[in-house]
Order: C-alpha cells, then sequence, then structure tokens
C-alpha cells in the first residue's frame, strides 16, 4: 500500500531501474558512435517510463508531467511511423 508521493516496491525496484536503463544504452551507444533510430526509441520509451513514475512520485508537479510524458508519447508515436514507411513500405 502506497500514499500519494510514494512508489510501490515493484516500480521502486523495477519500473525505476529498467527506465534508467533504456536512457543509459542509448546514451552509451551514442556515445560510443552507434547512431540510429532505435536510440532514440529506447531513450523516449525510458523517458516516458521516468515520467510516468515521475507523477506517481510528485503529484505537485502533476501537470508538467503530464505535458512532458504526452510529448515524448507523441514523438515516439511519430518516429516509429516514420521508421515504418521509411523502411517497410
Amino acid at each position: 500500500m502506497t500514499t500519494k508521493g510514494q512508489l510501490s516496491k515493484g516500480e521502486l525496484f523495477f519500473s525505476l531501474p529498467v527506465s534508467f536503463i533504456l536512457i543509459g544504452v542509448a546514451l552509451w551507444n551514442w556515445s560510443h558512435g552507434f547512431s540510429h533510430f532505435v536510440n532514440w526509441i529506447w531513450l523516449l520509451i525510458g523517458l516516458n517510463r521516468l515520467l510516468t513514475l515521475g507523477r506517481k512520485a510528485f503529484p505537485r508537479w502533476r501537470g508538467l508531467l503530464n505535458s512532458l510524458a504526452l510529448a515524448s508519447s507523441f514523438v515516439l508515436i511519430l518516429l516509429v511511423v516514420y521508421i515504418a514507411f521509411r523502411y517497410f513500405l
């Protein structure tokens, strides 16, 4: 049971590290010269997961985090559509 402004154990021990791992892998690949659209996808998924957790952890900033999560989701959708049309059609 969590109160307002707290993350559950599953979110704290699974979702939060997965978000940081996805962002870290994308940044690691870019720093070593591997720049591909997959890195953008990993970065945006990690960022979106982190923003979603942030909405629950920081209820005062819910409006800002909602806007940022919506923007990252929109960019992720556009990127996937671009990749689909460019490489598969």
